[in-house]
């Protein structure tokens, strides 16, 4: 509802969610739904948002996910330095072009559902397409939904592409210190981390020239990080900060001591047999507006997901994701007895 945007709420509400800084500081739009949404209908409200704004295309991410671009571009057999903002803006290029996904013996042009970065920890929709297809079962709601979503894209013939546009990773907890992920140096520093002289004067005024050019997210070498907030939208202790400060280099032993420490928070998780127990460490917000016990919320979410795993399994007679790998096709939902996969 709205309780949020009134700020009524506290943080250890399990609902609760810093509406101020989202929008007023870093400019998103939060869209109030009147309940909350399960997966499945969550990804519907996102098609039917893109249908209504006229979108061809839409980008979704799990939420649970820390991103950053391939620093180290030519290991990863890339030619430039590119933020992963515009790599998946190449991707958007690539699916618009007349060529693209065209048989080369036939020269039929092949269709596409989804771009997938990381499975979908970050994804690209094709908006007709998915409406084609009726968009998600919301029947099912959480895991078994993206099985049957993507399962009926291939039975329908429509190609699922695995791009790269940076490194994803998918963790549990959060950084002690958000300012490592901007990584600014201070410019009075006598020698940086990598040995290299502090800045002349000259230097930092070619550096002012950069960070213009940096604007629209344009790399002008290979050395310089682009990764600086807009003083236009800071407060002006942040533009004290950025003015006092200089980015990183690409590549640097502080790049590889972020990537290592958001592998570590990943794996941690991976190892977890609750991996998502995250979900419900707020256990507050008693007497607060549309108040849920937070331990009976989860005793009916994890209902709620069995029920829809179950559900799914029916629709199809199979149990596990391989729907069409088991000689399922579309128009099979409903209609087919139990295989194997129950014995």
């Amino acid at each position: 509802m709205d309780a949020n945007k009134r700020n009524l709420l506290t943080p250890a509400n399990p609902f609760y969610l810093d509406y101020h800084r989202l929008t007023a500081i870093f400019g998103v739009n939060v869209i109030s739904t009147p309940s909350l949404q399960t997966f499945a209908q969550l990804q519907n409200l996102y098609l039917s948002q893109a249908i209504n704004d006229n979108l061809t295309h839409y980008f979704w991410s799990h939420m649970d996910v820390a991103v950053h671009p391939h620093e180290n571009f030519k290991e990863k057999g890339f030619e430039e330095y590119k933020s992963l903002y515009m790599r998946a803006v190449d991707v958007v290029r690539e699916t618009q072009s007349p060529d693209y996904l065209k048989d080369k013996e036939t020269g039929k042009k092949g269709e596409w559902g989804v771009q997938f970065f990381a499975y979908d920890w970050l994804t690209m929709v094709n908006v007709a397409t998915f409406a084609k297809l009726g968009g998600w079962d919301t029947m099912v709601g959480y895991y078994g939904t993206d099985c049957d979503m993507y399962s009926r894209l291939s039975m329908n013939g429509y190609h699922q592409p695995i791009q790269d546009a940076g490194m994803i990773y998918d963790v549990t907890n959060s950084l002690e210190d958000l300012e490592v992920l901007y990584r600014r140096r201070p410019i009075t520093k006598a020698a940086d981390d990598d040995g290299a002289a502090a800045k002349t004067e000259g230097e930092e005024e070619k550096e002012e020239k950069q960070k213009e050019r940096r604007r629209d997210d344009t790399p002008t070498s290979n050395s310089t990080l682009i990764i600086t907030p807009n003083p236009s939208s800071s407060s002006e202790k942040n533009k004290a900060y950025l003015a006092s400060t200089t980015p990183d280099t690409l590549a640097s032993p502080l790049f590889h001591n972020l990537t290592a420490r958001l592998e570590a928070i990943q794996d941690t998780k991976r190892k977890d047999p609750e991996r998502n127990s995250w979900q419900h460490r707020q256990n507050g917000g008693e007497g607060e507006p549309y108040y849920y016990d937070p331990e009976g919320w989860e005793r009916a979410l994890q209902m709620t997901i069995e029920v829809g795993g179950r559900i799914n399994e029916e629709k199809w007679g199979h149990k596990g994701c391989d729907i069409k790998k088991a000689g399922l096709k579309e128009g099979d939902q409903w209609r087919v007895e139990h295989d194997a996969s129950f014995d």
